[in-house]
């Protein structure tokens, strides 16, 4: 089925927060967002918890680069236009996507706010 342009802007993008969601993108090392730097760390690092749903990953470390809106326990909700569920809960593809790109966009829910 083709969608006119007017319908697909319509589609919400896993990209897009819901109510309570945060959206938040940086850089790596400054740079255009195009360019990848395998090299560079991006500072995450994520986790299961024990306890909880497989498919719940939640960050296990944040560090410079990773921007200051991010915690430690937020869970991840969608990572550089691609939702979560669809990593398949494979921690190393979410590590590899965080090393990959120069520029990591991520939607958490904020779990340490509430």
């Amino acid at each position: 089925p083709n969608m006119s342009e007017e319908e697909e802007t319509k589609r919400p993008s896993v990209m897009d927060p819901l109510p309570g969601h945060l959206f938040v993108e940086f850089s790596k090392d400054g740079g255009d967002g195009s360019s990848t730097k395998e090299k560079a760390d991006s500072g995450l690092d994520v986790e299961r918890k024990a306890g909880h749903d497989s498919s719940r990953i939640y960050l296990s470390k944040v560090e410079h680069p990773a921007s200051a809106k991010l915690h430690v326990g937020d869970r991840l909700v969608a990572l550089n236009g691609k939702s979560i569920e669809s990593y398949g809960g494979d921690l190393d593809k979410i590590r590899q996507e965080f090393r990959h790109n120069n520029v990591v966009q991520l939607v958490v829910d904020p779990t340490t706010l509430k």
